[in-house]
């Protein structure tokens, strides 16, 4: 199933400011009813992760800590898809708020771009304004930098890297000195800088993917394009696959070398890259 993205989505007007256009909530960070929620939540960025760690649980790390999930449970990443949906599903599983005394059977399962959806959309509810970010992370436990969705807040004047799904223990426990609340760049790869690495021959196109496995040009083709998509407020769940419409096949590498280029200044190259924006559509692996 297509859908043409000029269809389902409002277009938003890009500010003087590069940050501006990033505090509205998108048709997927909007809390919609229960904003209210969020009025319990810590202010700081270690008292939201822990929030967003008590309400969702990442089918991975189900498996690895042996926790057994409704049949519910497991059609969740594809019914909650927004900050609404999984709201809703939280509350109707048990009403009570953000709570930590949730338990496992009471969570939603969701993966990295759940939880980067939830901690944005709370420091949008905060006047912070905060962005989805996809591409690599060398850091995650597997020998090759897996697909990951991260998020960009701006505090004290920058963008600042922050990872909602992983924790400062897990990292420092693989071996790298950092903190999640604030990647230093080199640490994650870009949807743009992966493609292109893999262009210019400075990495394999194995470097990239995710387990099982799944690499190659369409999977670095659909993590850069996911990864602008999110500027303009569509996070789009990492199974979709973005493509361009009237665009013949000898050209869509070279158009993804120019939006690559582009995203190296993205809020400097914003109207630029809508225009690109404007000509994709999207197909939704999972439904045909």
């Amino acid at each position: 199933m297509k859908r043409l993205i000029s269809q389902r989505y409002e277009r938003k007007t890009v500010g003087t400011m590069p940050k501006e256009c990033f505090l509205e909530f998108s048709y997927y960070t909007d809390p919609g009813e229960y904003a209210s929620l969020y009025d319990e939540v810590s202010t700081s960025l270690e008292g939201i992760s822990e929030v967003v760690h008590t309400q969702l649980i990442h089918p991975m790390a189900a498996q690895l800590l042996s926790i057994e999930l409704s049949e519910e449970q497991k059609k969740d990443e594809e019914r909650c898809t927004t900050m609404r949906g999984i709201l809703t599903m939280l509350q109707r599983r048990a009403p009570i708020g953000l709570s930590s005394e949730r338990k496992n059977h009471q969570k939603v399962v969701n993966n990295c771009r759940g939880h980067a959806l939830f901690m944005t959309s709370i420091l949008k509810s905060r006047g912070i304004p905060a962005r989805l970010r996809c591409g690599f992370a060398p850091y995650l436990p597997f020998d090759f930098s897996c697909d990951h969705t991260v998020l960009e807040a701006w505090l004290d004047g920058s963008w600042r890297l922050i990872d909602a799904d992983a924790t400062d223990g897990f990292v420092r426990g693989r071996g790298f000195d950092f903190s999640v609340y604030d990647i230093p760049h080199e640490h994650f790869d870009f949807g743009w800088e992966a493609w292109q690495r893999v262009r210019q021959g400075r990495d394999p196109i194995e470097r990239y993917g995710i387990p099982g496995g799944i690499s190659g040009w369409p999977f670095l083709h659909t993590a850069m394009i996911r990864d602008m998509l999110a500027l303009f407020g569509q996070e789009v769940q990492v199974w979709e696959c973005p493509q361009f419409r009237d665009i013949p096949e000898s050209e869509v590498k070279p158009t993804l070398d120019r939006i690559a280029g582009l995203m190296r200044d993205t809020d400097d190259n914003l109207e630029e890259l809508r225009e690109y924006h404007d000509m994709l559509e999207l197909t939704d692996l999972k439904k045909g």
